[in-house]
């Protein structure tokens, strides 16, 4: 595909041609905002669109009304799906595995002046659907006034501030991203896109194991499972159809289905992201850096960075703790050091002895009782998030091969060499 700078080339996949028998559905203002069982129903009008370079509403076509359902989820998660009429929000799937931690809480709408706000029950702001007329540049008249739109903030966990895409265009008819929207093809829905507002210097980190940069900003990734073909290009066999932003939240897209995600690179004041089903189910997740965290509970002292190892598919990392196949674990510390160039400075690490001293002590620990579990101790130069305490280790906890029964049965015996140490269990004899 040639880039053609237009986002329904670009980004929504339209035929640049326009020979197709396809259309666009963008989301315009809401009409009305009401509870049922907990849960917050918006009906929002989608209007069709004229296909060309510029986007002009195709008013010989009526509008189309379709709910946008908002959800909380304890007190850091919302989420958003919108079905277009063929697909209904569910909590049993396979990519749903819910903890008994994360309970659903209940919403409230209050309407204001040109606005619905929604809370939870202590009174925490979680969304505001706005309604007001925007307050834009119109720098102008030669252009038309910009269209309808949905105008949505999310507030996950009542601090953070989600905006949807609402107005993100270098003139009104010149979209770069849009706030919710879906595809007609041949008289049937699919392809569906879901964006939100991005800042500047924002960075991003995720969808799956990747070879390329850990800041992601600025690509467009097809979230797509096949073979990665090596290290040297950016296709993945391991998507997961998640990112995190340094503005400390992160998105969580619901679907098996053949996606496209765009972190500020089609438009670089969006996150853009599209299905291939008409369907749009985001959990939109915020919380607190692990320093911050920290900052807020001081009598923290230990740090666990949990992970997963990768090796080769010939390598099966579990044994038989009592009687159940468990995933086999490693301790992994950061020294902040290479053996040629020495000290890392940008990567200091007060607590690397005391690190290394910790792992050394769950290992043999480990030995004592389980002697199975564990593998060699890796040390490896760069830090990770090891400087934070004194007590913070990286445990890769099996591989990809392992189940996640596996992984889970490993967490038993890992956790009762933590109480050991940490009630004064000596790992050795003096």
């Amino acid at each position: 595909m040639k880039p053609t700078n237009y986002h329904l080339f670009d980004f929504m996949d339209f035929d640049p041609e326009l020979s197709k028998n396809e259309s666009l559905w963008k989301a315009y203002k809401p009409t009305n905002v009401r509870e049922e069982n907990g849960d917050i129903y918006i009906t929002v009008p989608f209007q069709k669109q004229v296909l060309s370079n510029d986007m002009a509403a195709d008013l010989t076509t009526p509008r189309e009304e379709h709910t946008l359902v908002i959800r909380q989820y304890s007190n850091k998660t919302i989420r958003l799906f919108c079905g277009f009429g063929v697909w209904e929000m569910t909590d049993n799937t396979e990519m749903l595995q819910f903890s008994e931690r994360v309970q659903k809480l209940p919403l409230h709408v209050k309407a204001g002046e040109g606005e619905w706000n929604i809370y939870t029950a202590d009174g925490t702001l979680r969304a505001r659907v706005n309604v007001k007329e925007p307050v834009l540049d119109h720098w102008s008249d030669l252009l038309p006034a910009p269209q309808e739109t949905l105008d949505i903030v999310l507030y996950p966990d009542g601090k953070r501030e989600i905006h949807l895409a609402a107005y993100d265009h270098f003139s009104p008819p010149r979209y770069d991203a849009l706030p919710l929207g879906y595809c007609v093809k041949d008289g049937k829905k699919e392809r569906a896109t879901l964006s939100f507002e991005c800042k500047a210097d924002e960075c991003f980190a995720g969808t799956g194991e990747r070879f390329t940069k850990m800041d992601l900003s600025g690509h467009t990734f097809f979230l797509k499972n096949q073979d990665g073909q090596g290290v040297n290009n950016r296709r993945t066999y391991k998507n997961i159809p998640f990112y995190l932003s340094s503005r400390m939240y992160g998105t969580f897209y619901h679907t098996c289905a053949h996606c496209k995600l765009s972190l500020a690179d089609v438009s670089t004041r969006s996150v853009e992201f599209m299905s291939d089903q008409a369907m749009i189910d985001a959990f939109v997740i915020a919380g607190d850096s692990v320093e911050a965290a920290l900052k807020k509970n001081p009598s923290v002292k230990v740090v666990i960075d949990l992970h997963r190892d990768s090796v080769e598919s010939s390598i099966h990392l579990r044994t038989k703790i009592n009687g159940k196949s468990t995933a086999q674990i490693m301790f992994f510390n950061g020294v902040s050091r290479l053996a040629k160039k020495g000290d890392i400075g940008y990567l200091y690490n007060p607590n690397k002895e005391g690190n290394l001293a910790f792992s050394l002590q769950m290992q043999l620990l480990c030995g004592k009782y389980y002697p199975d579990l564990t593998r060699k101790i890796y040390i490896k130069g760069y830090r990770y998030n090891l400087h934070l305490v004194k007590r913070a280790m990286l445990v890769e906890v099996g591989a990809q091969n392992n189940t996640v029964k596996e992984a889970e049965n490993a967490m038993k015996p890992l956790a009762e060499m933590l109480y050991r140490l940490l009630s004064g269990e000596k790992s050795y004899k003096k």
